[in-house]
């Protein structure tokens, strides 16, 4: 039982630290996206490149909230746990 708990512990654990990890990974990304819609030249509207990078900046903008959302679900599941 108690090689159980432990284990039980490691997986809390860990979830805790990919989730941190990834919420840290992607806030400058975010930010980036920001600044890139708000037109001061951020990687996410790729504003010095015109429009033509819509698609992609939509793509990315996508990738970026999903790898944040997943962070926060690995945090919020450990921490109930």
């Amino acid at each position: 039982m108690a090689k159980e708990n432990s284990k039980e512990m490691q997986d809390k654990t860990l979830r805790l630290i990919i989730g941190i990890i990834l919420v840290l990974i992607s806030l400058p990304a975010l930010g980036m996206l920001g600044a890139g819609m708000m037109g001061f030249g951020g990687i996410g509207m790729m504003s010095s490149f015109g429009y033509g990078f819509g698609f992609f900046s939509i793509f990315w903008f996508l990738i970026v909230i999903s790898i944040f959302i997943l962070g926060l679900y690995l945090i919020i599941q450990s921490i109930r746990q």
